[in-house]
């Protein structure tokens, strides 16, 4: 049940709170130093990085959308402030969904593109219990993010990281997980088919892998702002065609 605090609070507001109440906390315990949104550690050879980017499609419809981007650099290779460094690392870091058990696309409060508190759902407004977002961030950064954060003691072990890491993207669970997002984002119209073909292609499963885990696709669907959709007979569709 919500309490008034809750009930008082926009979604700008939750997620300022987690920054001050769980995100700080950690990374100070961590050794980062830290300015607004910004933080950052020293390293053997360079300087590590954690920058949490705001979505511009962020809104009172859409909720308060945001990730965390994760990058190194060599002291040589600073361009500027150090606080200001994320922003030359844009194209070599990596988010927080990398660490999280199948990239995060069966947890709450999350889409394809990070984290997401309140916005609309089936077009009626949600309110997302504060308490709620702070426990799931926090496990998130304690269980899965910081273990793994911690250990990186120059920026070749960053980088080294970021390499394996991203290797999940490729995971047969997770294109299946990517290939479930897309068609509920596209499955509205039959006039989508052919995008859906080509995503078909491009995620390499077969129909077998498709129909696996049609439970997977209906927590995707729970998640999302339109969870009164099925993709499930527009994905046969799709199958049938092929």
């Amino acid at each position: 049940m919500l309490s008034e605090k809750d009930i008082s609070m926009r979604s700008s507001e939750k997620r300022d709170l987690v920054v001050k109440e769980v995100i700080k906390p950690l990374m100070k315990k961590a050794g980062f130093k830290c300015k607004r949104t910004d933080w950052w550690k020293e390293l053997e050879d360079g300087f590590l990085f954690v920058h949490m980017k705001n979505s511009q499609f962020s809104g009172a419809t859409t909720g308060s959308h945001f990730c965390f981007q994760f990058s190194a650099s060599y002291k040589d290779e600073l361009r500027d402030k150090v606080e200001k460094q994320w922003l030359y690392n844009q194209m070599s870091c990596m988010e927080e969904a990398l660490f999280l058990p199948y990239c995060g696309y069966l947890a709450p409060n999350r889409t394809a593109s990070g984290y997401r508190i309140d916005g609309y759902k089936n077009y009626l407004p949600t309110d997302v219990s504060v308490e709620e977002i702070m426990t799931q961030i926090r496990e998130d950064f304690k269980i899965y993010i910081m273990p793994e954060i911690e250990v990186v003691k120059n920026v070749c072990d960053f980088k080294l990281l970021m390499t394996n890491k991203k290797k999940r993207f490729h995971e047969k669970d997770v294109r299946l997980l990517r290939f479930y997002s897309v068609m509920h984002q596209i499955c509205c119209t039959d006039s989508n088919l052919e995008l859906a073909m080509r995503s078909f292609e491009q995620f390499e499963l077969t129909d077998e892998d498709i129909r696996s885990h049609y439970e997977w696709l209906s927590v995707i669907a729970g998640n999302s702002s339109l969870p009164h959709l099925d993709a499930r007979p527009f994905i046969e569709k799709v199958l049938l065609e092929k």
